[in-house]
């Protein structure tokens, strides 16, 4: 015999949906946050390790006045180098360099020949990088770039002590007053969701990704996987695809303390382009699927939440039943607010706890409009020319 639900029934299982929906999607962030927060309280004693870093450049010549500086002022126990690789041959990019080698002698520059064509540059560029440098620990950065602290190098390098660490991944800093520009909440929060997928992964043992501001590696270890043979036509990968060949659980450490981050100039706004996102999406092909299928899950758990609210609403508009989903719709708002918190803290991303439950809500249906749209707009460009 069948028992008919009434409409005060359907309601409350709605709202019991919805506030299960919630859980599961804070149950991932949770567990992700908490990782982070863990891995930043940590930190390494000082080393003496010698390094390389390798500046990457396309013709960034005021940016790199600005960078250059602040890794030349680097405060560390053994030597290091500093290696600007640019795109081409730039008159103001061998001024600065020339200038700052007066009186710094480890710093050195190099280019990628005009008449390179059918790679990506960028590739070619960071393994003449590679190649020139001189110490076993290659430390990569771009000219956007800001090592705001001299500590940096040090934080980095200290990994490298532990004669099985191959691979250092650091975080990439995107200031809130950077970006000015509609939509900016939005892309600060995507960065923050993004940065926060990839970081817990690599600390929880899955490394799959790094951010070309802030990645370090063993020399040795990119020629024995030759390079970025294997994806050498790709515009994209050098620091995605890359990483997910060289890096394991055994051989990855994530660095994350205060001196240790990278802020970078103008990193949301071009970054989360439309034609960047279907390059970017491109790429994501190569790399393991399994983090995008949990960020999907936990995204998509919590974009339905508040439709099974509204559903509840619409079944019974009486005043009693309307308080009930608003007061299920503030726990689901606070309970966003409070688990993005120490996130926001750690990653110095910018602060959203107004509108943070409405971006968490319209990020999932924003994804997918945008990989529809990306289906009927094919990238006519995948490789650099």
């Amino acid at each position: 015999m069948m028992f008919p639900i009434d409409i005060s029934q359907q309601q409350y299982i709605l709202l019991g949906a919805a506030l299960l929906a919630t859980l599961m999607a804070m149950l991932v962030v949770l567990v992700r946050v908490r990782r982070i927060r863990r891995c930043a309280s940590s930190q390494c004693d000082d080393a003496a390790i010698n390094a390389s870093i390798v500046v990457y450049s396309n013709d960034e010549w005021n940016s790199l006045e600005v960078l250059l500086p602040q890794l030349l002022a680097q405060q560390t126990l053994a030597d290091f180098e500093v290696i600007v690789v640019n795109e081409g041959e730039s008159a103001q990019v061998q001024e600065i360099v020339s200038r700052l080698r007066l009186n710094h002698p480890n710093i050195y520059l190099t280019y990628t020949p005009d008449g390179a064509r059918n790679l990506s540059r960028k590739k070619l560029a960071i393994t003449l990088g590679v190649k020139a440098a001189r110490y076993d620990v290659v430390v990569l950065t771009s000219a956007l770039a800001r090592i705001e602290s001299d500590q940096w190098l040090q934080r980095i390098v200290n990994h490298f002590a532990d004669p099985q660490i191959e691979v250092v991944l650091g975080a990439a800093v995107a200031k809130a007053d950077d970006d000015q520009l509609l939509g900016a909440r939005v892309r600060a929060f995507d960065h923050l969701d993004e940065q926060t997928a990839w970081l817990s992964a690599a600390i929880g043992g899955n490394p799959w990704r790094g951010t070309e501001h802030n990645l370090a590696y063993r020399r040795e270890l990119f020629f024995r996987n030759k390079g970025f043979s294997r994806h050498l036509n790709l515009r994209y990968g050098d620091d995605d695809i890359f990483v997910s060949e060289i890096a394991n659980s055994d051989n990855t450490a994530v660095e994350l303390s205060p001196e240790g981050m990278v802020p970078v100039h103008g990193l949301c706004a071009p970054h989360y382009s439309g034609e960047n996102w279907r390059l970017r999406r491109f790429t994501r092909r190569f790399i393991p699927h399994r983090p995008w299928v949990m960020s999907a899950l936990a995204r998509w758990c919590y974009g339905l939440a508040p439709w099974l609210i509204i559903a509840s609403v619409l079944l019974n508009l009486e005043s009693r039943h309307c308080m009930i989903a608003a007061a299920v719709a503030l726990l689901l708002w606070w309970a966003a607010s409070l688990v993005w918190l120490p996130a926001v803290k750690v990653l110095h991303g910018r602060k959203l706890m107004l509108s943070l439950a409405l971006i968490m809500v319209v990020r999932p249906w924003r994804l997918l409009l945008r990989n529809i749209t990306a289906l009927f707009h094919r990238a006519k460009r995948y490789t650099w020319e």
